[in-house]
């Protein structure tokens, strides 16, 4: 059978697409499923549930359903307050923790504000249902010993209603793994069209400037591969003929050698609060339009040797970084590629 590089390239990269993708199904799947049985889809998205009495409550909590809305008859300050932060003068206080009596047994709920006189009878909770965080917990120990010269502490419930707690943060996660399973799908179908039709693949088209020259450029690179030719390795690349190739896991792109117009070495400083915590090196290839390559390596020795290498296979290219090409590169790029020219006829 004919060897033809851009259908092996596709077929490679869209079955490691599948792979990466089926693992986002996978986790999309769970959440999905997680939230599935930990809430009431309806009572998650829609409505609130509504409920007189702490039986009623504890049913709703069987049902998942946490997301409430009653009228608390009276409301009493329990004397405690969440904190969070300093003033100079002390702690602001940013909940206060509120008690009412449900029926059977004594609810706690947490309201983002001091409530005055007035609005303690019928007053209106609209939060959160669910059993308590470990700072709510603590608040309701507390309250249970304090209380106990007054009230059984079997009559206060272990779960709280807090009025901050927004559906939102479970809306958005709940339908992030909704997003993540129902797009990888897409991808995937997209991937298994690419694997039965090279020529619609992205990275394909990006080897020309249209589908005739992209397979063209397909041909003339499969024919050397056919005669038995081994692309060399350069760093991150694999140059074969006037091909230099650049492969990556879900991605590969093709350009030719006589592109590449300018290549020079860059030294990177780092520093972390001003303080000098190393280098990093590279080899850059530019082009004559789009054109820009970047091969990492360790030291500058391996940039310096990186560096000789491509003059070998890239001869007609431009050596080297001053401020003068870079700046001519980036005003006057047709300025730059008639000095280009001249380099390259005095090597002829």
């Amino acid at each position: 059978m004919e060897y033809n590089f851009a259908k092996k390239q596709v077929r490679r990269i869209s079955r490691n697409k599948i792979f990466l993708l089926l693992i986002l199904i996978f986790f999309g799947a769970f959440m999905v499923f997680v939230f599935a049985f930990s809430f009431s889809p309806s009572n998650l998205f829609f409505e609130y549930a509504p409920f007189d009495t702490s039986e009623e409550a504890e049913k709703l909590l069987e049902e998942k359903k946490f997301y409430v809305t009653t009228t608390a008859e009276h409301l009493v300050d329990t004397g405690y307050g969440y904190a969070e932060g300093y003033f100079e003068e002390g702690m602001i206080i940013q909940d206060k923790y509120y008690i009412f009596f449900a029926g059977e047994k004594y609810i706690i709920c947490r309201v983002d504000k001091e409530l005055s006189q007035e609005e303690y009878d019928d007053y209106p909770l609209k939060g959160k249902l669910d059993y308590a965080t470990e700072v709510d917990a603590e608040v309701i120990d507390e309250l249970k010993q304090d209380a106990s010269e007054f009230i059984d502490p079997g009559l206060i419930a272990d779960y709280i209603i807090d009025t901050n707690a927004s559906r939102y943060d479970d809306q958005i996660i709940a339908i992030y793994g909704m997003v993540l399973l129902i797009i990888p799908i897409i991808y995937i179908f997209s991937a298994i069209i690419s694997i039965t039709d090279y020529k619609k693949n992205k990275y394909f088209k990006f080897m020309g400037a249209n589908e005739d020259d992209a397979e063209r450029i397909n041909q003339s690179i499969s024919k050397l591969y056919s005669r038995g030719i081994t692309p060399k390795k350069v760093s991150s690349m694999e140059i074969i003929g006037d091909w230099m190739i650049r492969s990556t896991f879900t991605s590969f792109y093709v350009n030719k050698k006589e592109d590449v117009v300018w290549i020079f070495k860059t030294i990177t400083k780092h520093k972390t609060n001003g303080i000098p915590t190393g280098k990093s090196y590279a080899v850059v290839l530019k082009g004559k339009s789009y054109l820009n390559i970047s091969l990492s390596v360790k030291d500058e020795k391996k940039a310096d040797a990186l560096l000789e290498e491509l003059f070998v296979e890239i001869p007609y290219a431009i050596r080297g970084y001053s401020d003068d090409l870079a700046e001519l590169y980036k005003k006057n790029r047709s300025e730059f590629l008639e000095l280009q020219v001249k380099h390259r006829q005095e090597i002829n």
